[in-house]
């Protein structure tokens, strides 16, 4: 089992949620809206850098098998989007 961890600006929604519900159809996941990154909250100290903005932060277990169709799916997204999605994946110790 994995644990996928996806944070993204707000202005790639609808990207993100298509590549999960649509294409690997993942059928549940905890968001959490409003939090910020360490770089933003860096650049706010220096200036005015998004201080409106929060980001998105998409939480699934899943199967390994599942894990690997959606970092795959979420590298093609910011190859073809850029930056402003992050995610990593790691293995899930124990699942209740």
């Amino acid at each position: 089992m994995k644990v996928v961890h996806i944070i993204f600006e707000g202005q790639f929604e609808a990207e993100v949620i298509t590549l999960l519900h649509r294409e690997v159809r993942i059928p549940r996941y905890l968001r959490l809206d409003g939090v910020t990154d360490a770089r933003a909250i860096e650049r706010q100290g220096r200036c005015a850098y998004r201080l409106d903005q929060r980001d998105s932060m998409i939480i699934i277990i899943c199967d390994d098998a599942i894990a690997a169709r959606v970092m795959a799916g979420l590298a093609a997204l910011r190859d073809r989007l850029g930056d402003g999605i992050r995610s990593y994946a790691m293995h899930a110790e124990e699942v209740v």
